[in-house]
């Protein structure tokens, strides 16, 4: 079927993908799934998702191939390849440039794929991981949502749904599938993320640039900027009056999508209607919570990484972890690069369940039920309660309980740089173990830097913690 996997058209987070011609001479395009150490999820996940679709602008599975722990997903055949080679300057010089009209129906034709995926199957589905790679042309330039390998059913209807591990790409993945603090999981998610793919249609560049510097631009952020200074977004030559109508259009509707709150964020069917001007869409919302921190750092992420030579950061594409442990840095990238760093905050926060006595995530309560947790802690320390008023303590026990919530808070700052390492964390451990054992004066004994407590994170509370 593929003459010996001779023609490679692309690659994925999940396999690698070839042309292949069947029997009656119709093209596909098979995609070869690479081993999985689970039991096979993302496959069973591909099928099961895909199977139940039937629309335009969805890639059509034809079937499947199952030997042993071989995998196979055949699709219909995309002649044009993905968008991302369109917008990203990574097709052949004689690829051939869009129109802003094209840009308005592939941007229209995606909205209502994903509308389909949210409302109009008989399972709904979210995808989690649309981006430019993720859509395929065909001979007309209709673009089609495809690989559905991190996608989730959503029987019932329920408005979210309950997710226990961060997934997607960076770049693209809304802020509360990292954290539940800034709402539950729903179809705004994938929202968010068609309005990040939006966002580099419009500016022709790439979101994520892979050698890009750490001081580059927050991608919202350099769109904000590029209006507030009304200078171009293409660099490819003047747009007309009807273009420069299209642009604007397409920009306020991606803003609408990125904001930080799912709440504030519209429906498919709603962005379809405006992107159609069935409704008034050049208002410019504001500019996200999450943009112009005080330093802009970009920031890239996977949960398991090897770390060659002495290089203090690593370079990683794809969203992983647990919620309620992932650092600030790993899912938005204007906060820091990440590091070993990011593993300290992970570890602080788990240091403060311990502490707590309770769960950082409680997978069955609502969004706006709890208190973030290092403000719980911060809270609770001022009020100079008890941190684990289910038990007695001795004076001695309530010590410890509020030196090991120091390093606890200290190591989930929300900047790595303001993060001890964990050379640092075992030395503030140790001295105050040793502060224990000689019973003199703390201030006297620990000489670590950790006898003050961190500051707090400045948070606005209406928000109900928008930073990890």
């Amino acid at each position: 079927m593929t003459n010996n996997f001779t023609v490679k058209l692309g690659e994925g987070g999940f396999g690698v993908v070839y042309k292949g011609e069947l029997r009656n001479g119709y093209h596909v395009a098979v995609k070869i799934l690479k081993t999985s150490k689970g039991n096979g999820k993302d496959f069973i996940n591909e099928v099961a998702s895909i199977s139940r679709t039937s629309h335009v602008n969805v890639v059509q599975l034809l079937g499947f191939c199952l030997e042993g722990k071989k995998k196979a997903l055949i699709y219909e055949f995309m002649p044009n390849g993905s968008l991302d080679k369109f917008i990203s300057c990574k097709g052949l010089e004689s690829t051939p440039s869009l129109s802003w009209d094209n840009l308005l129906q592939i941007a229209k034709g995606i909205a209502r794929g994903l509308e389909y995926l949210h409302k109009g199957c008989n399972t709904r589905i979210l995808h989690f991981d649309i981006k430019p790679h993720n859509i395929l042309l065909d001979e007309n330039f209709c673009p089609k949502i495809s690989d559905f390998g991190l996608a989730k059913l959503c029987p019932g209807k329920e408005s979210t749904i309950s997710v226990s591990d961060a997934r997607g790409t960076i770049g693209y993945v809304a802020p509360e599938v990292c954290n539940k603090h800034f709402g539950g999981v729903s179809q705004k998610s994938d929202v968010y993320s068609y309005g990040m793919m939006l966002l580099e249609i419009v500016g022709v560049r790439n979101n994520v640039n892979g050698e890009a510097t750490q001081t580059s631009e927050y991608f919202p952020d350099w769109i904000y900027r590029k209006l507030e200074q009304e200078q171009e977004l293409r660099s490819d030559g003047a747009i007309g009056t009807e273009e420069k109508e299209i642009e604007r259009r397409m920009i306020a509707v991606s803003l609408w999508c990125i904001q930080t709150f799912p709440k504030d964020r519209p429906t498919m069917s709603k962005v379809i209607d405006m992107l159609e001007g069935n409704i008034n869409s050049e208002e410019i919302p504001p500019k996200p919570v999450l943009s112009s921190p005080t330093t802009r750092l970009v920031a890239e992420w996977t949960t398991s990484s090897l770390q060659s030579g002495n290089e203090s950061i690593v370079s990683l594409s794809d969203a992983r972890g647990t919620m309620g442990y992932v650092a600030p840095e790993m899912w938005s990238r204007n906060f820091g690069r990440v590091s070993h760093k990011s593993d300290v905050y992970s570890y602080g926060m788990m240091l403060l369940e311990m502490v707590g006595g309770r769960k950082n995530i409680n997978g069955e309560a609502s969004h706006t039920s709890e208190v973030y947790f290092p403000h719980w802690a911060y809270n609770k320390l001022e009020l100079e309660s008890d941190l684990r008023p289910d038990m007695e303590m001795t004076t001695e026990e309530n010590e410890i309980a509020k030196r090991l919530a120091m390093v606890g808070l200290w190591c989930t700052q929300t900047f790595p740089n303001e993060r001890p390492t964990m050379s640092r964390v075992i030395d503030m451990l140790e001295a105050f173990s040793d502060h224990l054992e000689k019973q003199v004066e703390y201030h006297v004994t620990v000489t670590t830097g950790c006898e003050n407590w961190p500051p707090e994170q400045n948070v606005n509370s209406s928000y109900v913690a928008f930073i990890l």
